[in-house]
């Protein structure tokens, strides 16, 4: 067992590729609430069509910043496809949603 206490809800360092300030609301990062309310396969096709999207517009808009977004949607795509593959689909999003609503309903104890 772990246990983890708000001090161990620490903030992701931002970035524009990764942890985007304005897809981010306190603890809750907009995919994972995706995950969380929308489902694996939504996500999934979500994923796709943005990585389309970024690749479409990279020459007039921001180019190699939005190669790199149209990336990081892929290897989510693929994060979230090997993990149903294996059974279990947890990304990081996912784990942290869970330990934070563990915790506000007053359970410090989280299982590996």
């Amino acid at each position: 067992m772990i246990e983890i206490t708000e001090k161990d809800l620490v903030d992701v360092p931002l970035n524009p590729v990764n942890h985007p300030s304005h897809y981010e609301t306190g603890k809750y990062e907009c995919i994972g609430v995706m995950l969380e309310t929308q489902g694996e396969e939504a996500v999934k096709g979500f994923c796709i069509c943005n990585a389309m999207k970024y690749l479409y517009r990279h020459k007039k808009k921001n180019g190699r910043e939005d190669i790199a977004k149209a990336k990081w949607y892929l290897e989510k795509y693929l994060e979230l496809e090997e993990g149903e593959k294996a059974g279990k689909v947890q990304s990081v999003e996912t784990n942290r949603l869970d330990g934070i609503k563990k915790l506000r309903r007053g359970s410090n104890a989280i299982a590996e």
